[in-house]
């Protein structure tokens, strides 16, 4: 089976963490987490070469890949306070997705030609307003996943290759903006 790409990459900007006397030693720079496709083994899979990019334009800054199953579950499970995710989400710089399955129609960060939603487009897509000015999700017609009429595969394994310099780009911009 092909792995399949949602690829999302996190970028938070640390310059603004707070200092403690037992404080973990954070990057100078950005702290990038990425999270790889369905199906890629543990690491920063296809999304690495970009991250490593980005590492290049950001002196002091380091990456981790996401441990976690990489398989979709449309799960209930949330942070369960309401305070935590707000505080984690302002020390967010940019937030890409590519080939996301959970693309609505309508949301104000989609970049592409995708005309519709994924195979498991989200219940409540007002949950997304606190990070839509931080997130591009990146969806061209036709990719099987991200929109759900789509048949073409190929379309779904061609975004780094295809926005590979605009995510870079976006990126930097995005932590150069808050530091």
């Amino acid at each position: 089976m092909i792995a399949f790409m949602l690829i999302v990459s996190l970028l938070l900007a640390l310059a603004t963490a707070n200092t403690t006397a037992n404080a973990i030693t954070c990057a100078k720079g950005a702290h990038l987490v990425v999270a790889r496709g369905s199906l890629e083994p543990q690491g920063p899979g296809a999304m690495g070469v970009l991250a490593e990019e980005i590492l290049k334009l950001i002196p002091g800054s380091d990456m981790e890949a996401l441990v976690y199953p990489a398989l979709y579950a449309d799960s209930e499970g949330f942070p369960s306070s309401l305070s935590q995710p707000a505080y984690i989400t302002d020390n967010i710089a940019a937030i890409i997705a590519m080939g996301d399955p959970s693309l609505t129609e309508g949301q104000p960060f989609l970049v592409g030609t995708s005309e519709g939603s994924g195979i498991f487009p989200r219940k409540l897509p007002i949950g997304c307003n606190a990070i839509a000015s931080k997130t591009v999700s990146i969806c061209d017609k036709g990719d099987p996943y991200c929109e759900a009429s789509g048949k073409d595969l190929s379309v779904h394994l061609s975004y780094i290759k295809n926005y590979g310099e605009f995510t870079v780009g976006h990126v930097v911009k995005a932590w150069k903006s808050r530091n």
